[in-house]
Formats: structure tokens, sequence, C-alpha cells
């Protein structure tokens, strides 16, 4: 919000009750009544892979986080959202419909790369050419920019959920446990930064509940136990900057040499990940401020900016 910046940081979750398929409750909410429902209510994604999965959820959801501000602060207000440069028009205009289901008068759009590069304080609208990942829960997003475009971008499916869903199923398997996504974030995170140090053999802690009692419980392990989920998805990273990095002309590719590799996004916090890239390129890696928040600030930027960085939105029938 414009003075204020971030007012609200939610969960794309929506659930619903299987019996009349009637929406309960969104994001943080919907993951808690979904716990404590005893199996009468599904918790669904609106949002897949960077795109809309449903439009009627996805308004829903983005109602819910307008609507603690409606009728005071805001009564008419327009959307900026933000959106995967590899979206299709089909994908665009579907997101665009989810934002005039949640109420907005007006919806325009982004690519996520350019906001996050924005949000980091990058320069876009030089002609020197600016590398920027944007490492996301579903996707991962690697984009060339300059002169106020993207002039390349790969995309790749592994996205930080994917880390995520590999070390849940690790502890499942080897030590029957099973824990939330948000305690799978925190063991992603302890052993990337476990293996970018000089630990001979680092260990975990992962707390979660039993599977054959149902009893809260704690494991410890190793972090090689989960290298090959950490390795997978690095690889999924390095192989979308070669594929963006050939497309590149080569006077930009001599700034990327210069200026060094951009990581946005909040799977970008994992140290081993920066440090892993830099190894291969041999060249600079910077994660940015506040990684996880950098497009949605890159977005506030522009609507703060008057005209001056509007020219960035995407055309409207695009």
């Amino acid at each position: 919000m414009r003075g204020e910046g971030i007012v609200v940081d939610d969960l794309t979750l929506v659930a619903v009750d299987q019996r009349g398929n009637k929406i309960i409750a969104a994001g943080r909410d919907a993951q808690t009544q979904v716990q404590h429902s005893n199996g009468s209510l599904q918790l669904l994604q609106p949002l897949q892979d960077g795109t809309v999965s449903d439009p009627t959820l996805a308004g829903v959801h983005l109602a819910s986080m307008v609507r603690p501000f409606a009728g005071g602060r805001i009564s008419r207000y327009s959307l900026l959202l933000t959106v995967p440069t590899s979206a299709t028009p089909m994908e665009r205009r579907v997101l665009r419909e989810a934002g005039k289901r949640a109420g907005a008068s007006r919806v325009r759009l982004i690519e996520q790369t350019m906001a996050a590069a924005i949000g980091g304080e990058l320069s876009v609208d030089e002609a020197a050419g600016t590398l920027i990942v944007n490492v996301g829960a579903g996707i991962t997003e690697v984009s060339l920019v300059s002169l106020g475009s993207v002039v390349a971008s790969s995309v790749s499916p592994s996205g930080g959920s994917s880390v995520d869903a590999a070390i849940k199923y690790v502890l499942r398997r080897e030590y029957g446990i099973a824990i939330t996504d948000a305690s799978a974030e925190l063991v992603k995170l302890a052993a990337s930064g476990a293996t970018a140090s000089a630990i001979d053999t680092p260990m975990i802690e992962a707390r979660g509940v039993a599977i054959a009692d149902g009893l809260v419980t704690t494991a410890i392990l190793e972090v090689s136990e989960l290298q090959s989920a950490l390795d997978a998805h690095a690889n999924d990273v390095i192989n979308t900057l070669k594929r963006t990095l050939v497309q590149a002309a080569p006077e930009l590719s001599q700034d990327i040499l210069v200026r060094g590799i951009h990581l946005a996004g909040a799977a970008a916090m994992s140290t081993g990940l920066a440090s892993r890239i830099a190894e291969v390129f041999g060249i600079p890696v910077h994660v940015l401020g506040r990684p996880q928040h950098a497009a949605v600030l890159g977005a506030g930027s522009c609507l703060d900016a008057a005209n001056s960085l509007q020219e960035l939105f995407l055309a409207e029938r695009s």
C-alpha cells in the first residue's frame, strides 16, 4: 500500500468444502482450517506454476487479500499483477479475469522478472544487459533485460516447492515423519546453508508428526541425505541460465560478465544455490535485498512512478 509498503503476505491457498464445493477460507486461514477439518475440507491452489489454474478460486483469494481494506481506505481499486514472461496470451487473459472477479475496476500486468529487477533497484532502461533469475515456488524464470524490455528468457518447471516436496518425501520414507510445507522450507534453507559452509558432516533438525502414532517428533538427519534434491534444483536453474545466455547478443553477454547474475524469489535465499551458480559460471552472483518480495516491491514502484515506469506494463490485449 502506498506509504506503507507490503501490508498483506499470504499463501495462495483456498479451502473448499468437498461435500458442497463451497469456498470456506483463503490463504493461511485455509491451511489451518483444512488441518483441523478431519478430511471434510480440501486444500486447493488457485495458482500453479506461475499461472492461474482456477479463475474463480484465484478471484476469491485476491478478494480476501483486499477485503480488509475495502470500504475503508480502498473503495475502488485497480490491480497490478506480476506474470511469468513465458505466460501465453490466454494465461494472461485468465489472470486478468481473476482480478476482475476479485472486484478490481482495472487489471494490469507486468512481467515478474522485470518487476523483480525494479524491486531490487537494478537498472532496466539502460542499453546494458541485466540478467535476473526469479526462483519462484512453482517455476524458475531467467530473463535478460535491456532498454526496458525482456530480450531473452527461459523457464524451468522446477521451483522452490519442488525441493520442499522432495524433502518431505525423504522424511516420510526414511524417518516416518510428516512435515508441513513451512517446515520443509526451513529444512531446505538450513541444508543449503550448511552445504555452503565448511562443516564436514552438518546435521539438520526436522520437526513433524510421526506417521505411526500421530505424535510430534523430531528427526536429526545429515545434509547429505537431502543433497540429491538440492543438486537437482540447482542443476535445473543452471541449465535454464545456459538456455538464456545462448540467446544473448555478444555485447549483452559482456555486460553480464561485469554485472553478474541477480537472484530473486524466496528460494534465492538458499546460500548453496548462489555459490553453485557462481562456481559454474565463474562470475559474481548477487542475491537481491528482500528477494522473496522483490517482484511485489518492483510492482509497487511502478505504480508510484506516475508514467515513467508504467510503459513497462504489458499491453492490455496481450
